[in-house]
């Protein structure tokens, strides 16, 4: 009997000799429900007592939202949001800009006159920038005061996308025709902000010359590898999609110079370099590069400044 107390004892002092320098216990990584007052993990979506209905949404709606909407860098105070269209998948995507004065959303006169004034360049959209204009010239049609999903995803955004820089040795190193490069670089220094960002996994948004496509001097690329076909595939707005193939290099036709620009902060960025290896991969192996400039891309590219409000 005296034995296995013995035996007891030594066991109890290991474990408080293992423990001896843990230190105090803190509440980090757990949550007190506001209802019931059960301690909770910080990543659960709900609280685990059973009586208890609270639904703890931060986690599912911050990931969400990271997704869905995205601040931009504009390098002024112009403030343009790069939105996903629900309806057509997680690759296409459209902008939106609000105006320029940060609104009060707890006033409900703020909260209004930014939804009046802000503007939608979402295609299909019944908001859109300029199915709006046209209204206003209708007849007996006065003009919509309502506001869509992707101006309140806007409003409600507090997530900005990841500006990929341009280094100029990295550029150099490229295998891009000279005019092109010297075209990128000099877009790089004329421009207020980035000419890359992230805005999700495959879709970057790329400055651009302003135009009626394009009034907010923005558009999308999205970088897509297809297990399928086994291609790189490059969707670009100013486009139609075109496959990049590593078999046949000389067969791309309708490669936009908003290619070169991303595959030029891809390889400045070393995570991007990493995920978009086989893009950069496909250019350093080809004299692509030149087809851009027999096809007279860079004569659309000066960077200007969007419409403000």
């Amino acid at each position: 009997m005296m034995y296995f107390e013995t035996e007891d004892i030594d066991s109890e002092k290991k474990v408080k000799d293992l423990l001896a320098d843990l230190g105090k216990s803190t509440m980090r990584g757990i949550r007190k429900c506001p209802k019931c007052g059960t301690y909770n993990g910080t990543r659960g979506l709900s609280c685990k007592n059973k009586a208890c209905d609270v639904v703890f949404k931060e986690a599912g709606e911050k990931k969400k939202q990271s997704v869905e909407v995205s601040k931009l860098n504009t390098g002024t105070s112009t403030r343009v949001y790069s939105v996903r269209m629900k309806d057509k998948g997680p690759d296409h995507r459209g902008f939106v800009q609000l105006p320029i004065l940060q609104p009060d959303l707890s006033s409900d006169s703020d909260a209004y006159l930014s939804q009046v004034s802000a503007l939608c360049f979402v295609e299909s959209c019944q908001r859109l920038f300029n199915t709006n204009i046209l209204k206003c010239h209708e007849r007996q049609v006065l003009p919509s005061v309502s506001t869509c999903s992707h101006i309140l995803s806007a409003m409600r955004c507090y997530v900005e996308a990841s500006p990929l820089m341009i280094d100029y040795d990295i550029l150099q190193s490229l295998n891009f025709c000279s005019s092109l490069k010297e075209e990128i670089w000099r877009m790089v220094n004329e421009s207020p902000g980035p000419l890359v960002q992230r805005v999700s996994k495959n879709v970057m948004a790329v400055r651009c010359k302003v135009t009626t496509k394009d009034p907010l001097g923005f558009l999308h690329v999205s970088f897509v590898v297809s297990p399928r076909l086994k291609e790189n595939v490059c969707m670009c707005t100013c486009a139609t999609p075109f496959l990049l193939s590593s078999k046949r290099p000389e067969k791309k036709s309708g490669v936009c110079m908003h290619y070169y620009i991303c595959i030029a902060a891809f390889a400045s960025d070393s995570k991007c370099s990493e995920e978009f290896a086989n893009f950069i991969a496909n250019e350093s192996s080809t004299s692509s590069a030149l087809i851009a400039e027999q096809n007279g891309m860079m004569s659309d590219l000066d960077v200007e400044e969007p419409l403000s409000l």
